[in-house]
């Protein structure tokens, strides 16, 4: 139980750090992002973001997990870096629009929204329609 919500998080970060991508040509990403995956939002999947810090925060099995780390921008990238389990990890995200970050983990695209905003919509390929 305690790997699979391990595993849950990790595939968090990872799309946080696309998230942090949003923050191209100097925009500001600072806020409260929620998690996306298929369209459909993931209520316990939350990330913080402040002023080159981050936190994370999983509700999973009535259990809630919180990491924290940091971030830095350069250009559309968003680079985040937690330590989960005495692991580090970096991850980087993208800018898909104001208010919206992408990241994607082993094939799954998790888009971190911002109260107000939704993710793209997809195409016929299967690759996500970016918006403005």
């Amino acid at each position: 139980m305690k790997k699979k919500l391990f595993i849950t998080l990790l595939a968090v970060v990872m799309a946080v750090s696309c998230v942090f991508g949003l923050a191209a040509c100097g925009s500001k990403v600072d806020g409260t992002y929620y998690a996306y995956v298929d369209g459909a939002k993931q209520e316990g999947m939350v990330m913080k973001l402040d002023d080159g810090k981050i936190t994370l925060t999983q509700s999973a099995v009535g259990q809630e997990v919180s990491m924290e780390g940091t971030y830095t921008i350069d250009g559309d990238t968003v680079s985040v870096t937690v330590t989960v389990m005495g692991i580090s990890t970096t991850q980087k995200l993208t800018k898909v629009s104001d208010g919206v970050l992408k990241g994607e983990e082993e094939g799954t695209v998790v888009y971190y929204c911002q109260d107000g905003k939704t993710p793209p919509a997809e195409d016929g390929d299967n690759e996500h329609t970016l918006v403005g």
